[in-house]
């Protein structure tokens, strides 16, 4: 069965079929209209309960079939959990095969934007589907160095919080078995034999093992006794350690929201006795980082090796990338996928003393570009600002350290109706503090035309001023506009025109097959005509290529590939 979430709560069955080449076929079961749109739903372990919740939702309802009804005329009832904040996520806890059949072996740990980590369980045999509060997870009650409450407080974004994690017992003890199965030898010698002994008394004592990545990169981690036993037991949070400096300070954002720890048993490197566990965790951007933790190392305080290590990172898109363009910000580039989504990315060419480990230059996204429209063309230009199209205006962007972006202005005097195919940006001749930022419209050949001024600090904009909108002097419609420095290499301006005003810009019209280039003669001084009446965009040279390209790209030294 599927439990699918959103404006409605949906549990679908898959249709048993015994021939292999008759399409899977999923029935509808049971279908539920909620208040506000599920973002979190979950099967308990024994499937006989289910949980979920909504945005910024201080409960979480715990559903149940009240008739225990094996026919598709389903009914489902529902209680509440209260919070007295709204609660981030929630996970069941893993158990065994012969847990998972007996009854209140569901256990829902929980969440909440108070800090503190709950666990849920029920006390009543007859009543499975009502859990209460067993223990909680208090990190402002344990020995332990967190931030202040003023310092969360005075936090720019108060929505961004270190959560707790389960390590749930299944998995610790999966990997503990494999490394004692994999270790030659008796574990209560040597060195790493003493290490899987501690743990294996730890996993006697304390299964259930929680742990928080800190603001200050730092790991504590926590037990729990008696979480789930016969006869019941209270269970009792214990403060296990701290792991000082356990990861960088800029990893600390993958560990805010949930992640996925397992036990990989087929690791292809590393030590089999180390008992090593995996962990999933994304950052709010998006990216997903996969981090190895060797417990053996966590729980040793005189080894020497790196407990957590960062094994992969997966970043980039999440759809199929449609293009790439080269910004005018050194060593950097933009692409674009399908739905709007763009990401700024920057070339590493690595130092002299770093050629033994690295054969060439490596690609590292800087960040990904996040707007509230969607994105249809898009510029860099310097000190990090970015000019965006979405169909309708021309938006200029500032990002700011803590990732967010500021509109600073809208280009006045664009009109809709010319649809844009080309959005650009070029230096001025002389003039360092100013630039251009140009639009190109299939549409009457038309371009719009701004200029931004930089003031003396040249990290914000002074003046922003509309030049024109001027068509290009040519009877064919142009079918394919590029900036000319697109992919320049170091030798930026070395063309070969001999003009004091180098080409910006080339097109290529479908209808008689020519490749143009286009200067934009522009005053040295003032970067304006002393009589703007006249066309500023004038033909350099042509050429003739036939059939419509399909890519065409400028290279330095006036060079185009098509």
């Amino acid at each position: 069965q599927l439990l699918v979430g959103g404006e409605t709560l949906t549990i679908w069955e898959q249709a048993v079929s015994h021939n292999q080449e008759t399409p899977v076929k999923w029935s509808k079961l049971w279908e539920q209209r909620v208040s506000s749109k599920t973002v979190l739903a979950q099967f308990s372990p024994d499937s006989t309960l289910f949980a979920s919740m909504s945005d910024n939702d201080r409960l979480v309802k715990i559903w149940w079939d009240p008739h225990n009804s094996e026919t598709k005329d389903r009914e489902y009832a529902f209680n509440y959990l209260p919070h007295p904040r709204a609660v981030t996520n929630f996970t069941w806890r893993k158990c065994s095969s012969e847990q998972k059949n007996a009854v209140g072996s569901n256990i829902l740990i929980t969440m909440c934007k108070d800090g503190i980590c709950r666990i849920w369980a029920s006390t009543n045999p007859d009543e499975p589907q009502y859990l209460y509060i067993s223990t909680v997870v208090d990190p402002s009650q344990s020995l332990v160095t967190l931030q202040s409450l003023e310092e969360e407080t005075n936090n720019e974004d108060p929505n961004i919080f270190t959560s707790i994690h389960w390590i749930d017992s299944k998995e610790f003890l999966n990997a503990l078995r494999s490394s004692i199965e994999a270790f030659d030898g008796n574990i209560d010698d040597s060195i790493c034999g003493n290490g899987l002994r501690k743990l294996r008394n730890l996993a006697n004592d304390t299964p259930d093992l929680l742990y928080q990545v800190q603001r200050d990169g730092s790991m504590v981690i926590w037990g729990i006794r008696n979480v789930y036993c016969r006869p019941r037991r209270i269970p009792k949070v214990l403060v296990l350690l701290r792991l000082a400096q356990a990861l960088p300070m800029s990893d600390v954002e993958y560990f805010c929201g949930k992640t996925y720890t397992f036990h990989d048993n087929t690791p292809i490197d590393g030590l089999k006795s180390s008992v090593e566990l995996t962990v999933i965790a994304q950052s709010p951007q998006g990216r997903l980082n996969k981090y190895s933790i060797r417990l053996v190392d966590v729980f040793d305080n005189l080894s020497s090796n790196m407990p957590i290590q960062l094994k992969y990172s997966w970043t980039g898109h999440r759809s199929d990338i449609i293009s790439m363009k080269k910004t005018s910000v050194e060593d950097t580039f933009v692409s674009f996928a399908k739905g709007g989504e763009t990401i700024l990315w920057k070339i590493v060419v690595p130092n002299v003393d770093q050629s033994d480990k690295r054969i060439g230059p490596s690609i590292t996204e800087k960040f990904p570009i996040k707007m509230d429209f969607r994105i249809k063309l898009f510029c860099v230009i310097p000190h990090e600002n970015f000019v965006v199209y979405d169909g309708t205006r021309i938006v200029v962007f500032s990002h700011t350290k803590n990732g967010h972006f500021v509109q600073i202005a809208i280009l006045e005097d664009y009109d809709p109706s010319f649809e844009l195919i080309l959005l650009f940006n070029f230096q001025h001749v002389t003039l360092s503090s100013t630039i251009y930022i140009a639009g190109v419209s299939c549409k009457e050949n038309t371009v719009f035309l701004w200029k931004l001024t930089y003031n003396d600090s040249a990290t914000t904009f002074q003046q922003i001023v509309f030049i024109s909108k001027m068509s290009l002097q040519l009877s064919f419609k142009i079918a394919i506009a590029v900036p000319v420095e697109q992919w320049p290499g170091s030798n930026v301006r070395n063309y070969v025109s001999q003009d004091r005003y180098h080409p910006v810009l080339a097109t290529f019209s479908s209808e008689d097959g020519y490749i143009r280039y286009w200067q934009c003669n522009l005053d040295k001084n003032s970067g304006l005509q002393s009589q703007i009446t006249g066309n500023i965009w004038a033909e350099e040279v042509k050429f003739f290529v036939g059939g419509e390209p399909k890519v065409i790209k400028c290279g330095p030294q006036g060079k185009i590939a098509v």
